[in-house]
Formats: structure tokens, C-alpha cells, sequence
């Protein structure tokens, strides 16, 4: 694979640029300054389903490849399942696949989900206490939340396919999948020939890190072996991620299995990465140690546009807030640094928006009264 270049403007600042004072804080005194803080609109969280038109006009502006695939002109876009008990969702219809489009110059993007998984709320929210986290995503009788798991379609004028997570995958134990209350088969590949793309045709892969819910599909069971999906593609990780994901801890280990990454080894279909490297003309890789060490963001920028699709420092709109951490992460004061920089940046470049675990939405950032806030972009 050729690579276009390293580049030297990183978007997460060193360790070292963090304060002493902030490093060693309680940061449930952040929390609490934000104890009255109002919640999100209804409107903001997906509690109302909406349709979605696919216009002539985006139909021509997709690579010549993607104009093959036979898409309803409008879809009904999903209700979020986060706002219901597990006993309501049961009794709901299956949902359409959404199809949300943007065009940032050459690059036709799309966003979809993979599925449903639930996670403990707690852990999702890390030191803010349930008081505050349930007005936004209630919990169901087991305390989890439902988190969709993300995934982008990036193509371009010039015949790349590049597919960002591949979601939990079609290897998990009916155990593991009672764990984490995924309750339906993986759609990833649906969606994918829904647009018109099969698996051979990808080129390449990325995963912002090697957790089950992000680097499932990369691999399937064919007989007594296990084999990259997309067999054609380069799957790009950083090294550190693969280093940690090949060795894991006690704390880390749950999230990590095996068989999602190390077979593209053997394969021959993995290509390391070290820090910020554009891996195509106008797509870009930051790792940004918050989550894991090795957790990378994605950035496709042309025409004077930017799409910024976060990693789990930031999972979705909710934790926009400062002090909102998820407990997973590793290095919680460096993904709120992270933020420090990343959120006035999105701003004032008005960079278009992507979240890993969110409704599958496309949106920018704003601020009112110090607070950001999750704007989507109407169709």
C-alpha cells in the first residue's frame, strides 16, 4: 500500500501539555458544575423517525461504481432504541437501513450502523452519576444503555473503497451476544450491497481500535478457518493498538478478541501505522490516546470541506461534555485534553461530524454558553 505522507499537524496535544493540577483532580468537581445543566432537546435524540431522500443530484455525484446499486429514493431513518425498555423494542418493526449521504468534494460518505449492542451505563459515563447521564439515555432494567455501532462508506472519484469499523461480527458466542445484548445478526454486509459495494471490491479497511464492536466483521468463519471479510483490502490499524490488542491486560482483555485481527496477519492484508498519516490523498489518521493508546480518529477533507468521524473518546452527542468520560478509557485526562482541542477546532472550521456510537447521524458542533451541543444536518 502507498502511503501519501506523515504529516506533523496532530490533533491531540502531548501528555505532558496537561496540567499537573488537572492530572491529579477528582474530576467528579467538574461534574458537578454541571449538575444543572438542561438536557437535550427531544428532537436532539433520535426519538422521532425521519425521512431520508436520495437525490438525483448525490446519485451523480457518486464514483461510477456506486451508481449500480439500486436505492429506494427515500427511507424511513431509524428511532433510537436507547429510549425504550428492552420489553417495547421487542414489539417494534425492523428498521430500515438508513441512508445518510454527505459529498466532501471528490469523496461520497456514508454513514450506517452495524447493530445494537448495551453497554452498563455507569461504565459509559464514568464519574457523572445517573442522575444526570439517565436524562439522556435511559437505562433498561439491566442498567445498559443501547449503542449503535457505527460504520462509514468512503468513496471516491478515483475507484477507492474504504470502509471505516466493521462492527461486532458474525463470529460471537451466543453467550458473548447475551452479554452485550446484541440481539440481531450483523448488518454490515447488508448495508454495504444495499449501496451497491461487495465485499471484494473494498480496498481498504479501517478500525479506530481492535475492540469486539469495531473490528468484528473483519474477519468471518469459513469452515475451520477464519478469514479476512474483504479480502481484497488493506486493513490499516495503529501499531500500538495491535501491539495492546496482541497482549492485553487483565482490565483489557474483554474487549479484545483474537480472532478479529490476527488472522489479516497471516493473510498478509495488515499495513501498521505510527501517529498521523494520510492514507489516501485527502484522508487522514490521527491516533489519539484516550480510549486505548492505539485509538485513531478519521479525517476526509477536499474542496475546502472536513468530515471528522470521532473514535470512542467521544462515542456520541452526550459526551460532548467535558468531564463526560466513559470509565473504559484508559487515559480519561488525556481524552479530556483531546476534546480541549478537537471540539473549538470542529468549530471553527465547521467540520462535519461523526460518531462512533451515536444514531447514525451527520452533524456539526456548536457552543452556547460554554456548553457544545450536537447540530444534525437536515437532508
Amino acid at each position: 500500500m502507498a502511503r501519501v505522507r506523515a504529516h506533523g499537524d496532530v490533533i491531540q496535544p502531548p501528555a505532558a501539555s496537561i496540567p499537573s493540577r488537572e492530572r491529579g483532580r477528582d474530576e467528579r468537581a467538574v461534574v458537578e458544575r454541571e449538575q444543572e445543566e438542561p438536557g437535550i432537546a427531544d428532537r436532539e435524540r433520535g426519538q422521532r423517525a425521519i425521512v431520508v431522500a436520495r437525490t438525483d443530484a448525490h446519485a451523480a455525484a457518486l464514483p461510477e461504481r456506486a451508481q449500480r446499486s439500486a436505492v429506494a429514493l427515500a427511507e424511513l431513518a431509524d428511532v433510537h432504541f436507547s429510549i425504550l425498555p428492552c420489553s417495547s423494542r421487542s414489539a417494534l418493526p425492523l428498521r430500515a437501513p438508513i441512508l445518510l449521504f454527505m459529498q466532501v468534494g471528490r469523496f461520497a460518505i456514508e454513514i450506517f450502523s452495524d447493530g445494537v449492542f448495551r453497554q452498563d451505563g455507569g461504565a459509559m459515563f464514568g464519574v457523572v452519576p445517573k442522575v444526570l447521564w439517565e436524562k439522556e439515555k435511559p437505562a433498561d432494567e439491566l442498567n445498559r444503555v443501547a449503542m449503535e455501532m457505527n460504520c462509514l462508506l468512503i468513496r471516491d472519484t478515483a475507484g477507492h473503497i474504504v470502509v471505516v469499523e466493521t462492527g461486532a461480527g458474525p463470529k460471537l458466542t451466543e453467550k458473548s451476544k447475551r452479554n452485550f445484548g446484541i440481539d440481531a445478526p450483523p448488518r454490515l454486509l447488508d448495508e454495504l450491497a444495499r449501496r451497491g459495494v461487495r465485499p471484494d471490491e473494498v480496498t481498504l479497511v479501517v478500525n479506530t481500535h481492535l475492540h469486539f464492536d469495531h473490528a468484528g466483521g473483519n474477519t468471518y468463519r469459513d469452515g475451520d478457518r477464519i478469514v479476512p471479510t474483504f479480502p481484497r483490502a488493506t486493513y490499516v490499524f495503529q501499531r500500538l493498538e495491535w501491539q495492546d490488542a496482541l497482549a492485553p491486560n487483565e482490565r483489557t482483555r474483554a474487549s479484545y478478541f483474537a480472532d478479529d485481527f490476527a488472522p489479516l496477519e497471516t493473510a498478509g492484508r495488515l499495513d501498521l501505522i505510527d501517529e498521523s498519516v494520510e492514507i489516501l490523498p485527502g484522508i487522514r489518521l490521527d491516533r489519539i490516546q484516550g480510549h486505548t493508546r492505539g485509538t485513531q480518529t478519521v479525517r476526509v477533507s477536499d474542496a475546502g470541506q472536513t468530515l471528522f468521524f470521532s473514535s470512542d473518546f467521544m462515542p456520541d452527542r452526550h459526551h460532548l461534555r467535558l468531564p463526560w468520560i466513559p470509565s473504559q478509557d484508559l487515559f480519561p485526562l488525556e481524552s479530556l485534553a483531546a476534546k480541549k482541542v478537537i471540539l473549538p477546532r470542529a468549530i471553527e472550521e465547521r467540520w462535519i461530524v461523526g460518531f462512533t456510537h451515536d444514531v447514525p447521524r451527520f452533524g456539526r458542533i456548536s457552543e452556547q454558553d460554554g456548553r457544545y451541543r450536537f447540530d444534525e444536518i437536515p437532508e
